[in-house]
């Protein structure tokens, strides 16, 4: 009974979010373009959890630090935990995360630089080259498209469930 509850509520919050970003005029399909998924994957919840747990890699919600991750480009080095980072994504902020020695590192270094909101991380292992995550929404690409990911970020940064300035 509880899992049809939260399927439920998923399915709400989904159709709302729909809503609400074509009354803002998003068009998500601009944004995907033909070399990039998008979708709606997350784990459920957002309490904070001493040591969070993730089913969707990269994540984009769900149970998370009490900490949040601060914005800008991140050394390898100095990634975040991913409950950090997914903190950060319910205050509103975007994660691209990038494959560790991805040609486009510069690119993407300027691109925290340039616009609020980003938190930009290095990710092995992942089965994308390049993946940007907001608060349940997450887009999958093969290709670096900076324009492609700005619009990803002027669309979804500031839109967290949890509100705060960027």
């Amino acid at each position: 009974m509880a899992a049809v509850g939260l399927a439920g509520w998923g399915a709400l919050f989904a159709y709302s979010t729909d809503r609400a970003e074509a009354r803002r005029g998003v068009d998500v399909d601009e944004i995907v373009g033909d070399r990039c998924s998008y979708d709606r994957r997350t784990d459920p919840g957002r309490t904070h959890v001493e040591s969070p747990r993730y089913t969707v890699d990269p994540p984009s919600g769900g149970p998370h630090s009490a900490r949040p991750a601060s914005p800008g480009f991140k050394e390898p080095a100095a990634t975040p935990s991913d409950g950090e980072l997914v903190h950060a994504m319910e205050h509103g902020f975007v994660v691209v995360w990038y494959s560790p020695g991805d040609s486009a590192v510069e690119e993407l270094r300027a691109l925290a630089r340039q616009e609020r909101g980003i938190i930009a991380v290095a990710r092995p292992g992942m089965t994308a080259r390049i993946a940007v995550t907001a608060w349940g929404r997450r887009l999958l690409c093969d290709s670096v498209d900076v324009g492609q990911i700005r619009r990803f970020v002027r669309a979804f940064a500031g839109r967290g469930p949890e509100r705060v300035a960027i």
